[in-house]
């Protein structure tokens, strides 16, 4: 698949009331200044959710249901929705479209290499109601600013890369060490058979960070072959709001290489006991508790 091809502007979000609706095709409903953007927060990361943030200038509509039919994923579909847009909500509304399943092909979780993130425009298909008349189908522009449509079917192709080769867990606990720092173990179990997997990098988190360096790089996964990686942490800040608000924290970036080729990050979650105990040392490290 040609990623850079089929990125956002390949998207259809279809809301689709119409199709129950025979006053569909001969409404009179004249609607102009339609908006639309896809965004992704982090509080929707692990959900694998989007927002198409839908906007009005013109007159007053409802939006009822949506397909999301984007390159890269299966078929997603919300319906059951009665949202009001128009010129009194200056903001419009974000309608949360759960994303299907990543396509992936060969190669497709690699990393590019020509990355570049872009603000190319998607196709958005909304229906809408205004009182008095049927459904109308629209076709307007959505931009993508950050390329979340792009990113995520790179990330899931990735991970399904990495799994193919090798399952990646984090230990389910954590070990105090005394010294202002603690331990956690990435696991690394080959699949039999499967392709060669080597661990180049692992990030830090918005919540713990390598004790003695920036990443764990080079000499700190030479321990990989053994089946697992001991990772030495540092509370990343003592901010309380940091930790009381944290979305994604215990989420470790890992890049690997999948018989020889480097892919994109993919995220390898701490287990509940785990976050637990990580939130506990960070809190007694910090003196948050006090």
């Amino acid at each position: 698949m040609d990623r850079r091809r089929s990125r956002v502007g390949a998207v259809l979000v279809s809301l689709l009331a119409c199709g129950a609706l025979p006053a569909c095709a001969a409404s009179a409903i004249e609607v102009g200044g339609i908006e639309g953007a896809v965004s992704q927060s982090r509080t929707q990361y692990a959900d694998r959710v989007v927002s198409l943030v839908v906007r009005a200038a013109g007159e007053a509509l409802t939006l009822t249901a949506a397909e999301l039919r984007a390159d890269g994923f299966t078929d997603s579909s919300v319906d059951g929705l009665e949202m009001r847009i128009g010129p009194d909500r200056p903001r419009g509304v974000a309608v949360p479209v759960p994303l299907g399943q990543a396509v992936c092909g060969p190669g497709d979780g690699a990393v590019a290499l020509d990355p570049s993130a872009s603000e190319e425009s998607a196709r958005v298909s909304l229906t809408v109601q205004q009182d008095g008349f049927g459904a109308t189908v629209l076709e307007v522009a959505a931009t993508d600013p950050l390329d979340r449509l792009a990113v995520i079917p790179k990330e899931d192709c990735a991970a399904a890369a990495v799994a193919g080769a090798a399952a990646l867990t984090i230990e389910d606990r954590v070990e105090d060490l005394g010294d202002g720092t603690a331990q956690l173990r990435l696991r690394i179990a080959p699949v039999p058979g499967g392709p060669e997997v080597r661990i180049e990098e692992i990030q830090a988190t918005t919540l713990f960070s390598r004790a003695d360096g920036a990443t764990w790089t080079g000499s700190a996964l030479e321990s990989q072959s053994s089946g697992e990686v001991p990772l030495r942490i540092i509370p990343s800040r003592c901010d309380a709001h940091v930790l009381a608000e944290d979305k994604r924290g215990t989420f470790v970036p890992v890049h690997a290489s999948v018989d020889g080729v480097r892919q994109a990050p993919m995220y390898v979650p701490v287990p509940d006991a785990a976050r637990r105990a990580l939130i506990e040392f960070i809190t007694r490290t910090c003196g948050l508790g006090e």
